[in-house]
C-alpha cells in the first residue's frame, strides 16, 4: 500500500502519516483534566480537499466548528456525533469542550480522501477563552501562546473504556499491523529565526557585545531558534559591515576568518556564543569621528532555507578632548595656570597653542606669554599657561577676575576631533574665573600673658588673630589655613634660653598657644623678656606670604 506523496511541513507530513497508519485518535485536552473549559483547533494540511467527515464526541459537551461555521454538538460522550463539510485545504477544525465534573477530554477523527487525522497531540489547545472568532475561522490566527494537546491515551483506556460503540466502529484501526507502508515526503523544512537584535551606541575607547546589552536594567540578547522537529543543529555567520571599522573577539566555539565569525551547534551553543562576542572598534573608526558597523546574520538549518537577518548594528562615537577647569587663583607675578587636557585616543600636543585659550578682564584682553604641555602626547596631559601683567602691573587689577576662554576648534585629539563648540560670546568660550589677589594675610597677637613669677602657674595662654584682607570688588582668596604655624618659639631678649608655644586650638582663624611652663619654674625668668617672631611662611590660597612680626 503506497500512501501518496504530502508536500507540506515536516511537521504535517509525520502527523498525517502517523494517523494514517494508526487510525488510532487520542483522548486529548489541557494539562489540568478537570478544566471546565478548554477551547482546541487544527489546520488541516493545504493538500488535503474535498467532501469529508468529522466524528467527534467528548465528556462532557462540545461544539464543533469548520471555518467559523457550527457543524455540530453533542453532550452524551458514549454518543460520537458525524458531520459532513467541504474542506478546501488548510480548513480551522475548532471545538470548544465543556467539562462537568470529574475528567473531561475530546476523541474523534477527520477523513477527508482517505487521509485519516485524528486528535493528538499535534492539536492546539487553551485554557483561556480566545477573543473574537479568528480562532476558529483564520488558519493563519496567532496561537503560539497555545500549548500543544495532552494525550490521555487511545480509545478504552480509563475512566472512558469502551462503552462508546460508535467509537470503536469508526475510529478502530481499519489497517493490519503486519502491513508493510511506502511513505513519500517532499520537505518543507521551516527556517531558523533571529530574534532579539538591537542598535547600540558606544565610546570608540569602549568595547560593546553587539547581541547582548543591558541598559538601564534592561537585557536584549539575540536568540536562535527553529520549530522543526527532530530540532536541528544551526550554523551561523556574522559578517561586519565594514572589515576596517573594528574587530570581533571572545569567539566561544566559532571561528574569525577574514573578519567573518563562523559558528555552528545546537540552537542554544550558537545563540550562547553569539551573545558573547565582543566588537573592539578600530583607529580608523576612531579617525572618523563616529562610526556604524551592522552586523548580518545568516542562520542556515542545514536543510532548505536560510535567513538572513541585518537589524544589529553598532555606533562607535570618538570622545573629543575634554578640559579640566583651571585652578582658581593667580600669583602676583607673571602668573601661570594649568589646565588638564582628557582624551581616551590621546592628545594631539602640537595643537595646544597660546591661541587655544585668552584671557579677559572686562573688555580687555590679556597676553597669554608661553604655554608648555607635559607628557607630549599621552590620553592625559597638563598644559601650562603664562598670563603676562596688564598695564600697570597686577596691582592694578586686584580683586578683580580674569575670564579664562577656551577658543573653538582649536584643541584636537589624536585622530584631528576638535573638543569646542562654536563660542558663546566673542573671544572664546567660558572655561573658568581667575581672581587677582595682590594682598599678603596678616597676623595679630590679639592676648598676650604677663607671667607672675609669684603664682608659677603651669602655663600661659597666648592667641594670634589671622586674616586675609579683602581686595577692592569684595573678593578674598582665604586664608591657606594649612600654613598657620603649629609651634611658636619664644627667645629671651638678650640671653639664649627658649620657651615653646603649642597650638591648642584654630577656630576660623584665630589661633590658640599655650606657654608650657620651663623645667623647674618660672623663677629663672624673673625681669626677663620673652619675644615670638611669626614665620613668614602663612599664606592665602592664592600664595601671598605674610610678613614675618613679633
Amino acid at each position: 500500500f503506497n500512501i501518496p506523496i504530502i508536500d507540506d511541513t515536516i511537521a504535517e507530513v509525520a502527523e498525517t502519516f502517523a494517523l494514517r497508519v494508526t487510525n488510532k485518535p487520542k483522548w486529548i485536552y489541557g494539562p489540568d483534566l478537570n478544566k471546565t473549559d478548554v477551547w482546541t483547533r487544527y489546520v488541516t494540511p493545504a493538500t488535503l480537499t474535498g467532501v469529508g467527515s468529522i466524528v467527534m464526541t467528548a465528556d462532557n459537551a462540545f461544539e464543533l466548528y469548520v471555518n467559523g461555521v457550527q457543524v455540530g454538538s453533542g453532550s452524551n460522550w458514549g454518543s460520537p456525533y458525524t458531520a459532513i463539510a467541504d474542506f478546501n485545504g488548510n480548513d480551522v477544525v475548532a471545538i470548544k469542550v465543556t467539562n462537568w465534573g470529574g475528567p473531561g477530554s475530546l476523541i474523534g477523527r477527520i477523513t477527508i480522501g482517505g487521509v485519516v487525522i485524528g486528535t493528538s497531540a499535534f492539536w492546539k489547545i487553551t485554557e483561556t477563552a480566545p477573543t473574537g472568532t479568528s480562532w476558529k475561522t483564520d488558519p493563519s490566527f496567532n496561537d503560539s501562546a497555545w500549548s500543544y494537546a495532552t494525550e490521555y491515551g487511545d480509545y478504552g483506556v480509563s475512566p472512558w473504556g469502551s462503552s462508546a460503540a460508535v467509537i470503536v466502529q469508526n475510529l478502530g484501526s481499519t489497517f493490519s499491523s503486519a502491513s508493510n507502508y511506502t511513505v513519500t515526503i517532499n520537505p518543507n523544512d521551516n527556517p531558523p529565526s533571529v530574534t532579539g537584535t538591537q542598535t547600540q551606541s558606544f565610546a570608540s575607547d569602549l568595547t560593546v557585545q553587539p547581541f547582548h546589552s543591558v541598559i538601564a536594567s534592561v537585557t536584549k540578547e539575540v536568540t536562535i531558534s527553529d520549530i522543526d522537529i527532530p530540532v536541528e543543529n544551526v550554523t551561523v555567520t556574522v559578517t561586519p559591515s565594514s572589515l576596517t571599522s573594528g574587530t570581533l573577539s571572545n569567539l566561544g566555539t566559532g571561528t574569525l576568518t577574514n573578519g567573518v565569525y563562523t559558528v555552528s551547534g545546537t540552537q542554544s551553543a550558537v545563540t550562547t556564543a553569539l551573545r558573547g562576542l565582543v566588537f573592539t572598534p578600530s583607529s580608523a573608526a576612531k579617525a572618523a569621528g563616529v562610526v556604524t558597523t551592522t552586523f548580518t546574520i545568516f542562520a542556515d538549518d542545514g536543510a532548505t532555507h536560510t535567513t538572513t537577518n541585518t537589524a544589529t548594528q553598532v555606533t562607535s562615537v570618538n570622545l573629543p578632548p575634554v578640559a579640566s577647569n583651571p585652578s582658581l587663583y593667580l600669583r602676583t607675578a607673571n602668573p601661570t595656570f594649568s589646565i588638564t587636557y582628557t582624551d581616551p585616543n590621546g592628545m594631539d600636543a602640537a595643537s595646544i597653542t597660546t591661541a587655544n585659550i585668552t584671557a579677559w578682564v572686562g573688555t580687555t584682553q590679556l597676553t597669554i606669554a608661553s604655554v608648555v604641555y607635559n607628557p607630549a602626547s599621552s590620553t592625559t596631559g597638563t598644559a601650562t599657561y603664562t598670563i603676562s601683567p596688564p598695564v600697570g602691573g597686577w596691582s592694578s587689577i586686584n580683586g578683580k577676575k580674569i575670564d579664562i576662554r577656551l577658543v573653538a576648534n582649536q584643541v584636537k585629539d589624536s585622530f584631528g576631533l576638535v573638543m569646542a563648540p562654536v563660542p558663546s560670546v566673542s573671544g572664546g568660550l567660558p572655561l573658568a574665573q581667575i581672581l587677582v589677589d595682590t594682598v599678603a594675610p596678616t597676623a595679630a597677637i590679639t592676648a598676650l600673658p604677663y607671667i607672675n613669677i609669684a603664682s608659677q602657674a603651669a602655663d600661659y595662654v597666648i592667641t594670634i588673630q589671622f586674616a586675609d584682607a579683602v581686595p577692592a570688588g569684595g573678593l578674598a582668596s582665604g586664608m591657606n589655613t594649612a600654613t598657620i604655624p603649629s609651634t611658636l618659639v619664644f627667645s629671651e631678649t638678650g640671653g639664649s634660653r627658649t620657651v615653646t608655644a603649642n597650638r591648642t586650638a584654630l577656630v576660623g582663624l584665630l589661633a590658640t598657644y599655650k606657654i608650657t611652663k620651663p623645667a623647674g619654674s618660672w623663677t629663672t625668668f624673673d625681669g626677663a623678656t620673652l619675644s615670638v617672631a611669626l614665620p613668614g611662611t602663612y599664606a592665602d590660597l592664592a600664595g601671598n606670604t605674610g610678613a614675618a612680626g613679633s
